[in-house]
């Protein structure tokens, strides 16, 4: 079995539990991706599992303003993706969007789904 951040695996499943309704019992992890640079205060460590279904979201109304289900073949088309360089504070850095109907996900999500989509697609961008 793969060695994962043990604390960071549960507050992983913790988070998911109060904020969407995940039960722990029901996620089988398969991963675990880089950290994550959150608002320059936080480092997120993000898991990937498999859902046993049924699923249905529960969202914590003052913690998630929706959950959303997209297909993985619309993030890989090469027209969801773009990014962007910007100035704040005197740093340039790179912000990521994938575009799917009328929404845009950026920011750490964005950099999150980039380095999915990479290691289990092979997923390469032009942008």
């Amino acid at each position: 079995m793969a060695s994962f951040d043990k604390g960071a695996l549960a507050a992983a499943l913790r988070e998911s539990q109060e904020e969407i309704g995940i039960d722990p019992a029901n996620v089988q992890i398969i991963g675990q991706l880089d950290q994550v640079p959150v608002a320059a205060r936080y480092l997120v460590t993000p898991f990937v599992g498999i859902l046993s279904p049924p699923f249905s979201a529960r969202p914590n109304e003052d913690e998630v303003r929706s959950v959303i289900s997209i297909p993985v073949s619309a993030l890989l088309n090469p027209n969801c993706f773009t990014a962007e360089l910007v100035e704040a504070a005197g740093k340039s850095r790179v912000i990521y969007h994938f575009r799917y109907e009328d929404l845009d996900i950026w920011g750490a999500t964005a950099r999150i789904l980039k380095q999915l989509l990479e290691v289990a697609y092979g997923f390469r961008s032009n942008a």
